[in-house]
């Protein structure tokens, strides 16, 4: 089971170029933890966006499919993306630094009771440290 999960971010089916940056933390922490890492992405009718996803890494490419994501809502996609975190056991959340991100990730972590950082640039030492 992966402890870190990057939420995806997405517009009408075209991953957003922030994201990448999001999966490359993830890597960065997942070997600091020894463990793998998890994707997530929300929206409707996005089998492209998670099946490009796939080719990055990742253990799982959790796809969240609901007519009801088509568009960003923070509400929504905070529900989503809270789900995919606890199917995963995340213990880390990963997003780009982008108004999505900052928007959704506070929402996420006050739904699993968690902290939460923003624009964090690099994770230096061990992790628990």
């Amino acid at each position: 089971m992966s402890t870190i999960i990057v939420l995806a971010e997405q517009q009408n089916g075209t991953l957003a170029s922030g994201t990448l940056n999001a999966v490359s933390a993830a890597k960065q922490l997942a070997a600091k933890t020894g463990g793998g890492y998890d994707i997530a992405v929300a929206g409707h009718g996005i089998d492209g966006v998670a099946a490009s996803l796939a080719g990055y890494g990742a253990n799982t490419v959790y796809q969240l499919e609901d007519p009801a994501l088509a568009g960003y809502t923070a509400q929504a996609y905070a529900q989503a993306f809270g789900t995919a975190c606890t199917a995963a056991g995340a213990q880390y959340v990963v997003a780009a630094s982008t108004s999505i991100g900052k928007d959704c990730t506070p929402r996420v972590a006050a739904r699993l009771d968690a902290g939460q950082a923003s624009d964090v640039m690099a994770i230096d030492g061990d992790v628990g440290s």
